[in-house]
């Protein structure tokens, strides 16, 4: 079925909203409830085909407002594809993106990004793997690692103060 012009002027509308610098809040609020199923739905399907220019983590971070139950998957797949972003905040979100749709790989995912170059990416991991490290040994291993790796490393203060205020690495001291 093709779509109708006023429906593909709608994609385009709700997806400059949502790609937009800065958006007020009262817009993304009016977004989620003025734009119909398939609206949501095309805006999901073009940020998931886009790859060069890849989307920014401002879109990718507001993605979830237009989750259907029909573009779940198709949502994955953006965030999927995003994690290797040369944009560290499309990174950052695409991977917070996989933990809120519950993806079954996200642990796979945030150990892989604790290699990360960017704090915040890597403190979006340590999050994530943190409240799972209780209950695997192998983890809280991981994460005693990474934490012991970038002690005093000023440019990792947010991931290490994370795994800090989660009882991760508390007492290792960095080596010489």
């Amino acid at each position: 079925m093709q779509p109708t012009s006023a429906a593909a002027n709608d994609a385009d509308r709700l997806y400059a909203i949502l790609a937009g610098e800065k958006v007020h809040p009262a817009v993304l609020d009016a977004a989620m409830r003025d734009f119909d199923e398939y609206a949501k739905n095309a805006v999901v399907s073009r940020v998931a085909a886009m790859f060069e220019p890849p989307p920014s983590g401002a879109l990718l971070d507001r993605l979830l407002l237009i989750l259907t139950p029909r573009n779940k998957a198709t949502m994955a797949v953006a965030f999927t594809a995003n994690l290797r972003s040369p944009l560290p905040e499309a990174r950052r979100a695409s991977l917070s993106g996989l933990e809120k749709l519950g993806d079954s790989e996200i642990t796979s995912f945030a150990i892989l990004s604790l290699r990360d170059d960017v704090d915040r990416v890597v403190a979006t991991a340590c999050q994530i793997l943190a409240e799972r490290a209780t209950a695997d040994p192998d983890l809280r291993k991981l994460l005693e690692e990474v934490y012991r790796a970038r002690a005093g490393k000023k440019e990792f203060y947010l991931s290490n103060s994370i795994l800090e205020a989660k009882g991760i690495g508390r007492h290792a001291a960095p080596e010489k």
